[in-house]
């Protein structure tokens, strides 16, 4: 119990790192751990409605713990990483270093699980981590619409953020389609510039 104590401590910081590129909703940023709550519940709701051949557990465990390691590291914005190797190669050095600390924490067998679901999400080596791989990019287009496009300045990464990961997970094109077709009525009635290459997977 020492160590599992030690673990939930440890990602309380979840509850206060805040996502870099969003604005206030509500009155307030964004924390990683409600991304990761939607994220979840996207797994859950999307299985379900798609009636996907997968392990649904897994999947909301790969949801669960994709992020555990911005308690540690902070959120690093795909504004920065974009095209970026070094910074990119950074950030995953030191999401392994954290998750190594988070395995401590815990028994063998425990952080281990933890630990391989995280590479699952990473290295898109199963259904399920390509799954939650391709969602977790399209709830940061959602949670875009959400706060009305606000805190945005590469409206060109935003609106094409899921389209490699979609690629790599077909099933979930209805759903970024549906994403597309609001974010191209924002883009108008905003007069952001439409361009052709936005209308893939549309």
């Amino acid at each position: 119990m020492d160590k599992i104590l030690e673990f939930l401590h440890k990602i309380e910081d979840l509850k206060t790192t805040l996502r870099w590129g969003t604005v206030e909703s509500h009155g307030r940023p964004e924390s990683t751990a409600e991304h990761s709550w939607r994220l979840v519940m996207m797994a859950y709701v999307m299985a379900k409605e798609l009636d996907l051949k997968i392990n649904i557990d897994r999947a909301i465990k790969i949801a669960l713990v994709h992020d555990l390691a911005e308690a540690i590291t902070g959120d690093i914005p795909a504004d920065l990483t974009h095209g970026n190797k070094d910074l990119t190669e950074e950030k995953k050095l030191n999401e392994i270093k954290a998750f190594e600390s988070f395995k401590n924490s815990l028994n063998a067998e425990l952080g281990d699980e933890i630990y391989e679901l995280w590479m699952e999400f990473e290295n898109l080596n199963t259904e399920e981590g390509r799954f939650v791989n391709a969602l977790d990019k399209i709830e940061a287009m959602i949670h875009a619409l959400d706060i009305g496009l606000k805190g945005f300045p590469r409206f060109d990464l935003i609106i094409t953020y899921a389209d490699e990961a979609v690629a790599q997970y077909k099933n979930l094109i209805p759903l970024l389609a549906t994403i597309k077709g609001e974010f191209k009525n924002k883009y108008i009635e905003k007069g952001i510039d439409w361009k052709n290459e936005y209308d893939l997977f549309m």
